[in-house]
């Protein structure tokens, strides 16, 4: 709605222990499962242009994208240590 595009891609890192889940049920389900996000990843950084950020970089550059349109909205409360 804010003409913002992003994509996520997540898993629970059980799924990378062959058994735990349905979608990798042995080892070689797991090559197969890891090929699968290689090439996704080549694809979408390579043909798309897509960048790879972490959470926190996401959410900076949404706060900075939003803050740009709107500079009378405060900056989130930062985490204290």
């Amino acid at each position: 709605a804010e003409g913002r595009r992003s994509f996520t891609l997540s898993y629970h890192s059980s799924t990378l222990l062959p058994g735990s889940t349905p979608y990798v049920a042995s080892q070689p389900d797991l090559s197969a499962f890891i090929e699968k996000i290689d090439r996704f990843l080549e694809f979408f950084l390579g043909e798309l242009g897509g960048v790879a950020v972490t959470p926190s970089e996401f959410h900076r550059r949404a706060w900075e994208q939003r803050n740009a349109a709107n500079a009378d909205v405060a900056p989130p409360p930062r985490k204290r240590a």
